[in-house]
């Protein structure tokens, strides 16, 4: 990461400092969303560069946020795809409703939604 960071021990500013660069959270909903390889990702972002989108990814997985997994295609090539590990490196809820695309307006009329479904 090109940042100089917050260098606070504070679970959001921890993960700013990893996801907060241009682009980031946009190749992150990607991967949240289930894409793994290289030029799936390249479709979901069509406006990053490929190198740009492949200096992202090794940032990631320098930062523990997503792992570079080997796999072989149907035609026996060697493509890796990429999987996130980012609740075991962040585990605060706030982060993960944020990858997952949930406001804290949504999490809230969620768990009301719940509670009036338990309570008929």
């Amino acid at each position: 990461m090109t940042q100089a960071g917050y260098k606070q021990f504070c679970p959001v500013a921890m993960a700013s400092e990893v996801l907060c660069t241009r682009w980031t959270m946009v190749l992150m909903r990607e991967l949240v969303a289930g894409t793994t390889r290289f030029n799936d990702l390249r479709r979901g972002v069509p406006k990053m560069s490929p190198a740009l989108l492949s200096t992202r990814l090794k940032e990631l997985e320098l930062a523990g946020v997503v792992e570079r997994k080997p796999s072989k295609t149907d035609k026996g090539i060697s493509e890796p795809f990429f999987a996130v590990t980012l609740p075991r490196k962040f585990p605060h809820p706030a982060l993960k409703n944020l990858l997952a695309g949930k406001s804290p307006a949504q999490k809230h009329s969620d768990e009301a939604a719940i509670r009036g479904a338990t309570e008929n």
